[in-house]
């Protein structure tokens, strides 16, 4: 199976499982349209509650794959070839390492149900506060949310790798 076949594969899989479990997070639930597809894709693909993600096969045609690495490797090749124009630049926007490190995360935890890391816990907890999702935390980390909700940019970042850092250090301990 190719990568970007395997990127569609993962990202339906995980949604409609979730759906069939009931666990969609409120960002998801509340948007009718997204629902709509969601609903949709759980009527026609044989994945349920309980299956796993090795059950499941997926095919994309060599357009569709063409254009997958074309838009995943922009950046890359824009970086690699910068030598060569000094003045091109890239918009902040090409740059996605937000979705690659969810796309990890998700096929890790479908790996280790229970142990998400200090670098995984944060990244759980920081996506939970940019969907919105801080009130469905459990209790002992919605002040971490909350914290999160309040500071902004590079704060944001400093204080989640501080964060990490501190996570790290009790591990040890």
């Amino acid at each position: 199976m190719s990568e970007a076949a395997d990127v569609q594969k993962i990202s339906v899989f995980y949604v409609v499982r979730d759906f069939r479990r009931g666990t969609l997070p409120k960002h998801i639930t509340e948007n009718a349209e997204l629902m709509g597809w969601i609903v949709d894709m759980a009527a026609k693909l044989p994945i349920g509650a309980d299956s796993t993600i090795d059950e499941i096969t997926a095919h994309i045609g060599d357009d569709a794959g063409r254009a997958f690495w074309r838009n995943r490797s922009e950046a890359s090749n824009f970086l690699k070839h910068a030598d060569k124009d000094s003045q091109g630049h890239l918009s902040v926007e090409k740059v996605d390492n937000y979705s690659l490190l969810m796309q990890a995360m998700a096929a890790y935890t479908d790996l280790v149900k229970s142990d998400l890391g200090p670098e995984g816990m944060v990244l759980w907890l920081y996506s939970s506060v940019e969907h919105g999702e801080v009130d469905s935390l459990p209790e002992k980390y919605r002040p971490i949310g909350n914290k999160l909700l309040e500071i902004f940019g590079s704060e944001r970042r400093d204080f989640c790798s501080a964060l990490i850092q501190e996570m790290r250090s009790r591990e040890i301990s």
